[in-house]
């Protein structure tokens, strides 16, 4: 089976969950292609010693260029005993290796939708992260905030926003978002069409959160809703209705 790594757990909707974007993406890939997974869910500080613990591979650099970097998420199949680390590696490796399942990077669009998913993620990032910091502060624990601020400087938890800066930032969002709007075909949902794939997991990856944070009948999210030509709301409305293949968690 295959076990996926993520920060945890925090508790959103009495209900407690990863909190890594970058891994709820590839437990959406996993529910289309109807793979049972389980999700163990570690502290910032075990990231490291996680990963080296199962073999999987550093996906970037500290600030010194010189040391190795390790993040969630890290998947391992135990059927095939290997181990992937890095979002867009695992959506090709499940791809090359579960022939005959949906694909998150059909023909040969791998390229096309690692540029796509890097822009809107970022996009998105860049609002939601401080934007959710004081709905953040009620869900993670002590525990997870500090080993964000050891890892990174601060914690999402640490931010608060003038009344100033959050329209600032809604803008910048809500502009960038329509700019990536123009990438989609008019009158369909999916960045490729008619099926979802790559990009859109990426989307919902990080929207869903927004949502189960702000509340479905709150005015920011219905505002929100209709970003990205109305697809927001749409998108992640029909990501998370594909039935769920998680087991447990490890």
């Amino acid at each position: 089976m295959i076990t996926i790594y993520d920060v945890g757990p925090i508790t959103v909707n009495n209900r407690p969950i990863g909190m890594s974007p970058f891994v709820r993406r590839i437990m959406y890939i996993l529910h289309y292609k109807k793979l049972k997974y389980k999700v163990a869910l570690i502290g910032y500080e075990d990231i490291e010693p996680s990963a080296k613990s199962v073999g999987a591979t550093p996906t970037a650099m500290k600030p010194d260029g010189i040391t190795p970097r390790f993040t969630v998420p890290f998947i391992h199949d135990s059927d095939k005993n290997v181990v992937v680390s890095d979002s867009i590696r695992i959506a090709e490796y499940l791809d090359n290796e579960y022939p005959g399942t949906a694909l998150a990077l059909p023909n040969n669009t791998r390229a096309l939708q690692a540029a796509f998913a890097e822009t809107v993620f970022e996009t998105s990032r860049s609002l939601l992260g401080p934007y959710l910091g004081s709905r953040l502060r009620e869900c993670m624990s002590q525990r997870l905030i500090e080993g964000q601020r050891k890892l990174y400087g601060t914690s999402l938890a640490d931010v608060e926003l003038t009344t100033e800066e959050r329209m600032e930032a809604w803008k910048k969002g809500e502009a960038g978002l329509a700019k990536m709007g123009e990438w989609y075909t008019h009158g369909h949902l999916y960045v490729l069409g008619n099926t979802p794939s790559y990009g859109d997991f990426t989307i919902v990856g990080i929207w869903w959160y927004a949502r189960e944070l702000l509340g479905r009948e709150s005015s920011d999210w219905k505002e929100f809703s209709r970003w990205l030509g109305g697809r927001i709301d749409k998108l992640v409305e029909a990501i998370d209705s594909l039935p769920s293949t998680q087991v447990e968690y490890a």
